[in-house]
């Protein structure tokens, strides 16, 4: 389960986690989408505003960055 997967499950918007996790929505879109990777602060913060530990949000953007590696 990828990022955004978590996020939809858990019923919250990109803005919402934005604004939970206290960065920009256009970050949450380039983490989602594996464009960027985010500091160990801005992946705590999503990982406390989605309930989940970081072990399974590494795995989520770790899901996330292989799908795009593959798609080249």
């Amino acid at each position: 389960m990828g990022l955004k997967e978590f996020r939809e499950s858990k019923g919250i918007t990109q803005e919402d986690l934005a604004v939970r996790a206290n960065i920009s929505q256009s970050m949450v879109q380039a983490i989602e989408s594996g464009r960027r990777k985010g500091s160990f602060s801005t992946l705590k913060e999503i990982a406390n505003s989605l309930g989940i530990s970081m072990d399974e949000l590494f795995r989520a953007i770790d899901t996330t960055q292989g799908t795009k590696e593959a798609a080249r």
